[in-house]
């Protein structure tokens, strides 16, 4: 693979942006400090300012090389790239008319990074190779295993249990420990429990469709890897990554109409039921253990399912204060919004001015918010045109009914994923690992659509 990829100076200009771009996810321009006093000052500036750097030799490379082509270059408009560069084109718009921020390059920050995606694709598109998209999913994935293994580590590295009763208490401490300790890697906060169990979902999302859809033996490594990772998502008490991942395979069995349904159960109860199950058991029974004797076991039971956040919460965590203030106190008059992070600019303003309210939590909202009216609608456009798309894919040529085109499953699953993730996190209306990977997903989708022969249906 990498020797095909040096081979081409193109292509290796592709894969070398696209690594920075996930190097640089998680820092801000204004998260360096002014000077360059330590290595780890230096290496955040590596990260914030050499994507830029990519981004600016990517376009000189679309406008040197590729030219002569976009004359006869045949675009489907309603495509998630082009979308997404209108989408895009709209919240500079409305950072260049916003009176809450300057039109700089910290501000247009996300919107640089979201580009240089775009053009690595747009690239690609040229070179009309669509196993470039397949190595950027997989190296993508890569990437998501060694980090969110990484971080998960770090968030507990410190933490010290002196007796057994803390031992069974980490499921019902590790959300609050993860969310309300702030650890730090390279001078900036990592992700809290929400970002890696999302991260692993994504992980084992792969993991499932790969054994669901193999025809060779069972892997018990891969099983066990499953079984960890459903295990780690559900420990994680983040009602959102839980109910995407349980929705996303559940919804993965119920399509796989060709795999039998012994397989099916067995699949459903060792990779869902049964960590869930192992997990309840094991702080159940420890609690039972370690309690005094006058507690029985029906009432730590009680207690255990009383203690599930995902179960027994159904507060929105402050989600719906923030859509109703949102709205309330946009300005109806501003036809292109506050730009790129527009939500926290126009949240910082209002009553709710604590951290955890500045983030708008929901994608259509924060278009609005970010490009105003033209901005929510290009967002709008993108949702009904990849939903349309993944109804081709299940309804049309209906690609869960056989054992191939892995990739191809795993980005409807993927796009599925992060639609529902959408609806009350910024997802992939913002430049994060939800955009990355969406519109790598949707980009294969389409590609494979049109190399299918659906490209006249599609543009129906």
């Amino acid at each position: 693979m990498l020797k095909v990829i040096f081979e081409n100076k193109t292509l290796a200009l592709i894969f070398v942006s696209w690594l920075f771009l996930w190097i640089a996810l998680g820092i801000l321009p204004q998260n360096l400090n002014n000077k360059i006093n330590t290595y780890v000052d230096l290496i955040n500036y590596f990260r914030v300012y050499i994507p830029i750097f990519f981004s600016f030799i990517l376009l000189l490379v679309i406008f040197a090389k590729y030219l002569k082509f976009f004359k006869n270059y045949k675009k489907n408009f309603f495509t998630t790239i082009n979308l997404f560069i209108i989408y895009f084109l709209f919240q500079i718009i409305g950072l260049y008319q916003n009176s809450l921020s300057e039109f700089n390059i910290q501000n247009l920050y996300l919107v640089i990074l979201a580009f240089c995606t775009i053009k690595i694709l747009i690239i690609n598109q040229f070179l009309n190779d669509q196993k470039n998209l397949e190595y950027l999913i997989y190296s993508a994935l890569t990437f998501c295993i060694l980090s969110s293994t990484f971080f998960f580590i770090l968030h507990f590295i410190d933490h010290q249990y002196y007796n057994i009763q803390d031992i069974f208490e980490i499921k019902i401490r590790g959300y609050f420990d993860i969310n309300l300790s702030k650890k730090f890697f390279l001078e900036n906060i990592i992700p809290r429990s929400t970002g890696i169990s999302r991260t692993f979902g994504l992980i084992n999302i792969f993991i499932f469709i790969y054994l669901v859809f193999n025809k060779k033996k069972n892997n018990y490594l891969l099983y066990f890897t499953s079984i960890i990772y459903t295990f780690l998502i559900w420990n994680s008490n983040s009602r959102g990554s839980s109910l995407i991942f349980f929705t996303t395979t559940i919804l993965i069995i119920y399509l796989a109409k060709k795999v039998s349904l012994k397989k099916k159960m067995i699949m459903s109860f060792c990779l869902l039921f049964l960590p869930i199950i192992l997990s309840e058991t094991i702080s159940i029974l420890g609690k039972n253990f370690t309690t005094s004797k006058s507690t029985n076991l029906n009432e730590n039971i009680s207690k255990q399912f009383k203690s599930l956040r995902i179960i027994n919460d159904f507060s929105s965590s402050g989600r719906i204060d923030i859509w109703k203030e949102s709205l309330k106190i946009y300005q109806k008059t501003k036809s292109f919004g506050y730009g790129p992070q527009g939500d926290r600019f126009l949240l910082e303003q209002s009553d709710l001015k604590k951290e955890f309210f500045t983030n708008s939590s929901n994608s259509l909202i924060y278009s609005l918010l970010s490009g105003g009216y033209f901005g929510i609608s290009a967002m709008f456009l993108i949702y009904l045109n990849i939903i349309f798309k993944i109804y081709i894919c299940l309804k049309k040529i209906k690609i869960f009914n056989n054992f191939n085109k892995i990739t191809l499953k795993l980005s409807v699953c993927y796009i599925i994923f992060f639609l529902i993730r959408s609806l009350f996190e910024n997802s992939f209306s913002v430049f994060s690992i939800d955009f990355m990977m969406f519109i790598l997903s949707a980009t294969y989708i389409e590609n494979y659509l049109n190399l299918s022969g659906y490209k006249v249906k599609v543009l129906k």
